[in-house]
Parts: structure tokens; sequence; C-alpha cells
């Protein structure tokens, strides 16, 4: 090739070279914008796509990653947790990473295991036992011991503050919060009032408690809201801050925050929402359903599945924010087996697929491979485990 005829291919090279340029900068910009379109409008665009993208690029096709197996248990609890997944059974309470490793064990005897968990601590008891243990997210065993009474129920802060009710001798109940070092920072004990059911806000601030009185012959409940800086010996005593929300002739199964200030209850007869200054914002009555599940989410709103008793009716399933505004509803095709959510996420399992929603349950992912699951755990990040009797498979979308 002469010199001339190199001179004339130049212009050629060149003009490739300045498409693949263009190309190349079209592409940054569009991703650039893509990008700040979805950190903008994260309620249109699902940002943990990229973050899901990195996370588990080289990991989501090895061999038996995210296939995790444990001992099976009817009475087992799941939650997602620590990064892994934690399972409490009766011999006690084991949390596994993704790889399947157990990053922590503690041995006990939990006949009826309950698990309680929050972001940073999880806490197990059995109703009627005296035996609890608590784990943090990084495998650290926190509580390990048996208390002074039997343990009707507990409650775990999405910052990691704990509370629980026990029977103790001389009182209907005792309730006590502990920090997120397990240290105890407020104990009250209640003379005149049974107490089934308690929640604990971030920071530690109120301990709710639910009480269970006579009135008239009458059984009634309320929630009463205790200022864990305040020292209180009795409910009833004149001059109390604490603050009654009444709630009728019902007994209440639950209590949650749903953020520092915002509370649900879930009842017999409804499903109530209330701020720790006693105002009942709304009321979901519950009369011809029954309540099939219900999932509280860090981030302020919860699940509600619901199933008319009307024949033929079938089942819905409602997401409703911290004051018990309605955000979406959804009729599920095929038989409901879970709901959980996680953060900004929802995920609604039933026979036939898994769907992974946001709180308005906009559609995100969507997969019929379901491994034979019966439950499900969503996780913050978009991704999902798919539990069966033995095992659990993280699905990635």
């Amino acid at each position: 090739m002469n010199e001339s005829q190199a001179r004339e291919r130049t212009p050629g090279k060149s003009g490739a070279l300045r498409t693949v340029k263009a190309v190349v900068i079209v592409t940054v910009v569009l991703a650039v914008v893509i990008l700040a379109a979805a950190l903008l409008f994260p309620k249109l665009f699902n940002t943990d796509s990229f973050v899901r993208f990195f996370r588990y690029m080289g990991l989501k096709d090895r061999k038996n990653y995210g296939e995790i197996s444990f001992d099976a248990g009817s009475a087992n609890g799941y939650a997602a947790f620590g990064g892994g997944i934690l399972v409490s059974g009766e011999g006690g309470l084991i949390l596994y990473d993704l790889e399947g490793d157990q990053k922590a064990f503690v041995q006990a005897h939990f006949p009826s295991p309950v698990l309680a968990a929050g972001e940073t601590v999880s806490f197990c008891f059995s109703p009627g036992s005296s035996y609890v243990s608590a784990v943090d997210e990084s495998g650290k065993i926190c509580l390990d011991e048996a208390l002074t009474g039997e343990v009707l129920d507990a409650d775990v802060s999405n910052d990691g503050y704990t509370a629980y009710i026990l029977t103790e001798t001389g009182y209907k109940s005792v309730a006590t919060v502990r920090n997120r070092d397990m240290n105890p920072t407020f104990r009250f004990s209640s003379r005149t009032r049974y107490l089934n059911a308690c929640a604990v806000s971030e920071g530690g601030d109120y301990l709710a408690l639910a009480t269970l009185g006579e009135e008239n012959s009458v059984y009634r409940s309320s929630v009463r809201i205790l200022r864990t800086d305040e020292t209180l010996n009795d409910l009833d005593e004149d001059g109390s801050s604490a603050v009654q929300v009444d709630l009728g002739n019902q007994i209440i199964f639950d209590l949650d925050f749903l953020d520092r200030t915002h509370l649900c209850a879930i009842g017999q007869d409804n499903v109530t929402f209330f701020d720790v200054e006693g105002n009942i914002t709304t009321r979901v009555a519950l009369s011809g359903q029954t309540v099939l599940d219900y999932e509280f989410s860090a981030d302020g709103f919860m699940a509600l599945a619901l199933e008319q008793n009307v024949a033929g009716s079938g089942k819905r399933i409602q997401i409703l924010d911290r004051t018990g505004e309605l955000l979406g509803e959804t009729t599920p095709e095929g038989a409901l087996r879970d709901v959980s959510v996680k953060d900004e996420y929802v995920a609604v399992l039933t026979d036939r697929d898994l769907q992974i929603c946001n709180r308005r349950l906009k559609l995100f992912y969507r997969t019929e491979e379901l491994h034979d699951a019966t439950g499900v755990l969503v996780r913050d990040d978009g991704t999902a485990l798919l539990l069966s009797n033995s095992s659990a498979h993280l699905y990635i979308p």
C-alpha cells in the first residue's frame, strides 16, 4: 500500500472512530439521564436494579449460591436478617448467610418459637416459656438466658430496642424495655390490669401496651402508651402520663409502631391506626372478613391480607399507610400462600407465581419458578427468599 492509498483510507478510519465515540457519548449521557431520573423520581423507577446488578455480579450464576438448607419444622419462624436468613425452631435460633453457612447458632428449647425481628436485632421466645435469645445482624449473640417469668409477647423496634411482657409473682403483668446492648432501661409492673401485647418505638422513647380489663361484666381492651423517660406506678393512678386509646369489646392480638409516633393494633373486630397522643386516624372494620396475614414495613406501611367470609368472594390484599389510608389493593389470582414486606417492597406469593411490587402494588417483577415455596421473605434490595419446608432459594430479579 503506497502513501497516497494510506491518505485515502485515513478519513474512513477517522469517521469510524467518530461514530464509535458518538455512540459511547450518547450511551453515557442516556445512562446518566436514566440514573438522574431514577433518583429524582424514585416512585417511578426501581433504582435497586442498579444495586443488584453490581451486588450479584458473578454470584447469580454460581452453583448453589442462594440455596440454604435447614432442619424442617412445622413451627419454624423465618426473617430476612443480617444479609441472610434467620431461622427459629424448637431447637434454637440459627442465622445463615447466602452461602448457606451459619453465622450464629443459639441452642435452646422453644416449644412454639416466635421471632420478633428488627433491622439490627432479632429476639426469639416461646409463649408461656421463660427462655429467650437474641442475635444482632453480625451474628453476635446478644441475649441467651431464662427470665424470671413466662413471656407473653415481645417486640423489637427497627433500630434494635426490645420490649417484652412477663407474668411475674405479685403482679398481673410486667413489661420491660431493653436498649440495643440488651441492658434494661425501663420496667413497668401492672398491679391492676393484664397486659397481652406490646410494641416499642425507635429510640425506645415509647412503650405501647394492650390491656385487658372488665367493665359492667364485659371485657374491654385498650392501648396504653407510656413514655419510658418517666416513672409510672399504675396505669389508673391520678395524673398518670400514660395515654389511653379505648379499643372496645375485642381482644388485641398485635401492636406495632409504623414510625416513631404512629401505631397499628390488630384486633378481633378491626384494625386500628392511631398516634402516640391517642388520636385514632382510621378503623378498618373486619366484620365479615378473616385476617389471613399481615406484615409491617419499616418504611411506614403495612400489608393486610383478607378473606371474605361469604362463599366465593375470594381474597384481597390491602396496603395501608401509617394513618390507615389505602395505598393499593389487589385480588390475587390463585391460592394465596404468603405476603411479605421490607422497606419499599411488597411480595405476594400464590400457588401460581411470585410478584414483587412497590407499596402501591405497582408490579416490578414476576416469576413462576417457585421451587415448591410455601412462604416468601422479600429483601431490602428487591430480591426474595422463597421458603419451603427445609430450604430457602434466593430469587434475584
